[in-house]
């Protein structure tokens, strides 16, 4: 651990003070552990505190609000004096992250044509990976000193521009729908599509509830409110799609992309100098970047079901061969194969989680089946995070073998059980998951 701290921020007692704040934060290993995973703690609270603030309150309104966890915990960061300072913020701005992971693929969902989900939500991911290359970026640059305050001001200011932002568009039409709120709905979606008649969309969103209403007509243990994260779990009709929603979001987790994107930066230390491990990290970055991009205009040419099981396949692939080069010391393939494997992920383990997720449920349960799918992600990123060194110590560099595992048991799995969601509604997707069983 020593060694990734000290890569991450290097201690110089002879910088200049910044508004008289200490210049370093000394503190134990198992303190930076806690300083580095506590930000899961908080996405996984969010992510429960998101999904449920988002179904009463509206998506827009929850994503204005949220920006307020990531304005106060960077400022808490940014003016920390004390390592329990900097816990503090970090656990507040991983408030902020867990709540947009739930919310924002939801309404990204809800607003987009059929045929553009996949482009959409995968736009929004290519944002996110962008904002991990400059943090990465300015890390690089600001890595002495007091100068580690300055990476945190990024985000000081981007919270005040998503705040801002986000007073700009208008509310999910498919949820005011799901309130009742025709007109409004009706308004909204005129201004999203830039047309005058909406009509169509309108009544096809309208005859879609009316056969959710008809359905729960036939079952006297439902009622027309929206369903909620208890009561989802003890539905038979969402049994399957909280199970894929949950496993795709532990598969993306257990696939052993964290190990890479965690710690390539201690990986290419036992191979290079200092300042060259430090740059084909950046590298790593840039490919996550460039490749997302690229998967954003093919997402909705294949099948879902298709890029998920082909980016799983070729990651066992490419770990396979990564341990082979790391047991061997063959440091140019290991190279090669950290960048392979950072291409295969994000070919689809990486977005697509997300974008299924919302595909699984429909309208009164999508905030429930989120939370739950995005609550896997925290509570594997958590672990991860905290298990692989020693995971690493006990398996050396056979520890891509347990990924390799996971990633054969999830891939079968969803071979058998998961459904194209492509270009489908819920009632098509919903058809496809009662006629495979557990």
């Amino acid at each position: 651990m020593n060694n990734i701290k000290n890569s991450v921020i290097q201690c110089d007692l002879f910088s200049p003070k910044i508004l008289n704040l200490p210049i370093c934060l000394p503190m134990s290993d198992t303190y930076f552990g806690l300083v580095t995973s506590i930000f899961a703690i908080g996405g996984l609270v969010g992510a429960f505190f998101g999904g449920y603030c988002s179904e009463k309150y509206g998506r827009k309104k929850y994503l204005v609000f949220n920006a307020l966890f990531f304005f106060v915990g960077s400022l808490v960061e940014m003016f920390s004096t004390t390592p329990g300072m900097l816990v503090a913020g970090r656990f507040i701005s991983g408030l902020g992250s867990g709540g947009g992971v739930v919310t924002a693929p939801m309404y990204l969902t809800e607003i987009a044509p059929i045929k553009y989900r996949g482009f959409l939500n995968t736009f929004n991911q290519m944002l996110i990976v962008v904002g991990i290359f400059i943090a990465q970026l300015m890390g690089y640059f600001f890595n002495t000193g007091n100068r580690w305050r300055y990476v945190i001001v990024l985000s000081v200011i981007s919270s005040v521009a998503n705040m801002l932002t986000m007073l700009l568009v208008v509310e999910s039409p498919k949820y005011l729908i799901s309130k009742g709120k025709v007109p409004e709905a009706r308004i909204a979606l005129i201004r999203l599509r830039g047309i005058s008649f909406v009509d169509d969309e309108i009544s096809f969103w309208e005859n879609s509830e009316s056969e959710f209403s008809n359905s729960l007509q036939s079952n006297p243990n439902d009622n027309r409110t929206n369903i909620g994260l208890i009561k989802i779990m003890t539905m038979k009709k969402y049994r399957l799609a909280l199970i894929l929603a949950f496993c795709l979001q532990t598969a993306q987790q257990l696939s052993g992309i964290n190990t890479i994107f965690f710690y390539s930066n201690e990986i290419f230390s036992k191979m290079f100098s200092s300042s060259k491990s430090a740059v084909l990290t950046l590298i790593v970055g840039s490919v996550n970047v460039i490749f997302t991009l690229l998967v954003e205009f093919i997402i909705d040419r294949l099948g879902r079901k298709v890029l998920l099981l082909a980016s799983m396949g070729s990651m066992v692939i490419c770990l396979s061969v990564l341990t082979i080069s790391l047991v061997h010391r063959i440091n140019i393939l290991s190279i090669i194969l950290i960048y392979l494997t950072t291409i295969s992920f994000i070919s689809g383990l990486g977005a697509l989680p997300y974008l299924i997720a919302t595909e699984l449920f429909d309208q009164r349960a999508m905030s429930a089946g989120n939370t739950v799918s995005i609550s896997a992600n925290w509570i594997w990123t958590f672990v991860i995070g905290m298990a692989f060194l020693s995971l690493q110590e006990k398996l050396g560099d056979y520890v891509n073998i347990l990924f390799i595992g996971f990633l054969i048991i999830f891939g079968a799995f969803f071979y058998l059980y998961l459904p194209e969601t492509k270009d489908k509604t819920y009632n098509a997707v919903s058809k496809e998951l009662l006629n495979k069983h557990l």
